[in-house]
């Protein structure tokens, strides 16, 4: 009996821990998505100074303007870059969150088929014990002649 509970007790602790490794995967996978939208947002603001830039010389007279254009482009090329870098640490962590999550996962499985030969031994026990009780029975009958 204290044997089931120790083992329905860590059952249960391995299905918490795989449900916490599986919202931290949540989390981590989410942080990589927001960080990609971040990044493909720099990239649209770069394609569009890009494209603003032919019209945006010929209408200027100073040369300050292009400075500020090349400027512009220079600083959504480096937010990109940055927002790259950003993206690349969250799909690590994605990755070493879903390592853990299979391992969590792994331990589960392992406590649950541990529970069920548990209980599977302690039905056949009992089926043993019941038939040990009805032989008795059956054997003491027998002597009585009954």
């Amino acid at each position: 009996m204290k044997r089931l509970r120790v083992l329905r007790t860590l059952a249960s602790a391995r299905k918490r821990l795989r449900d916490v490794a599986a919202g931290e995967l949540a989390l981590a996978e989410a942080e990589t998505l927001a960080r990609t939208v971040r990044r493909d947002g720099y990239q649209a603001d770069r394609v569009r100074i890009l494209a603003e830039a032919p019209e945006r010389f010929l209408r200027s007279t100073d040369p300050r303007t292009l400075l500020m254009a090349d400027e512009e482009r220079l600083l959504a090329e480096y937010l990109i870059g940055h927002a790259e870098e950003q993206r690349q640490v969250a799909l690590r962590e994605s990755q070493g969150r879903r390592q853990a999550l299979g391992k969590r996962e792994a331990e589960l499985r392992v406590a649950e088929r541990v529970l069920e030969r548990a209980l599977a031994e302690r039905e056949e026990l009992a089926r043993r014990n019941e038939q040990r009780a009805l032989d008795d029975l059956s054997s003491t009958r027998a002597r009585r002649g009954g």
